[in-house]
């Protein structure tokens, strides 16, 4: 049986990062991302789908490699190792087809191409200084079993490398980042559970897990994310008026009340002259207490609602 991740732990600062793009993949029009705890600079967006869903795994398969019972395994070398098959059931929950693979390996190469700039942040140091840029990659090496065999392959060769073996090297920067735990854990059966017709709604469910919460009673927690054009930007939206906007952002909030057994409250509502995103969730150890009836419950109303 194929293992799945309970969660994955990318960095937080690029889970809110306006580099993951909704609509089709820009890698040829930088960006800047401000309102985090330093601006981040891309060379371009990144696909949503599958994009940040494999950034997430990589990270968390450095995180907790495979096989290791070994906690302090990770801080050893940047390398996360693993197979296209363990990447593609994790991703789709079957074997990978031919297409899959493809898009596995041009998801990869597009991680590698992106380059950031950290403004206000400190590589060397670790420190986040605001008079210091740091130039860096999501990821700095990428080895293939495939790739070694060359362009004119025995396809035969191919077709036996059914593992397709990888080695991705993080850069020492986001190692360090998620070594002192500067990473927002996301639910794997949630992140894989929109459809590609919600991308907004994923975006923004991702966004809302790098928030920070704090305790309201009641068993819950709340946080909340003013609406504006930095919100705009970080989501990858572009409508010509803040009133579409806003709409779609009320959307995006019904699926995730759909998808994510957690949240108890998701709405845009007005606040004075301006509005806000406000959001209820269950903490988490009423989560534990209640997760999997809930989660039985939500698959069932899931269920009903695509019937």
């Amino acid at each position: 049986m194929e293992h799945h991740p309970e969660s994955a732990r990318p960095q937080r600062d690029l889970a809110r990062a306006g580099i993951w793009a909704t609509g089709p993949a820009q890698l040829e029009l930088p960006l800047t991302a401000e309102g985090l705890s330093e601006i981040i600079r891309a060379s371009g967006r990144l696909k949503l789908t599958p994009d940040f869903d494999v950034f997430a795994w990589v990270c968390e398969r450095w995180l907790s490699p495979a096989g290791s019972d070994d906690p302090d395994f990770q801080h050893r070398d940047g390398w996360a190792l693993f197979t296209l098959r363990e990447l593609g059931f994790a991703l789709y929950g079957r074997e990978p087809n031919g297409r899959d693979r493809q898009a596995l390996r041009a998801s990869l190469r597009r991680l590698y191409r992106v380059e950031l700039d950290l403004i206000g942040y400190d590589a060397h140091t670790g420190e986040r200084d605001r008079n210091v840029c740091t130039w860096a990659r999501l990821v700095s090496e990428v080895v293939s079993e495939l790739d070694r065999l060359g362009p004119r392959a025995d396809p035969a060769k191919i077709g036996a490398l059914r593992g397709s073996t990888f080695k991705v090297e993080l850069p020492r920067w986001l190692r360090q980042q998620l070594a002192d735990g500067n990473f927002v854990r996301v639910h794997w059966p949630t992140l894989r559970s929109f459809s590609e017709n919600q991308p907004l709604a994923k975006r923004l469910w991702i966004y809302l897990q790098a928030e920070h919460y704090k305790r309201v009673g009641g068993g819950l927690e709340g946080t909340w994310v003013a609406v504006g054009d930095r919100l705009f930007t970080a989501l990858g939206m572009d409508y010509a008026r803040p009133r579409d906007a806003r709409a779609a952002l009320a959307r995006a909030c019904r699926a995730i009340l759909v998808l994510d057994v957690r949240y108890r409250r998701l709405e845009v509502v007005r606040f004075g002259r301006t509005w806000r995103i406000t959001a209820d969730r269950l903490t988490a150890e009423i989560l534990r207490e209640q997760g999997a009836e809930l989660r039985e419950v939500r698959a069932a109303i899931r269920a009903s609602s695509a019937a």
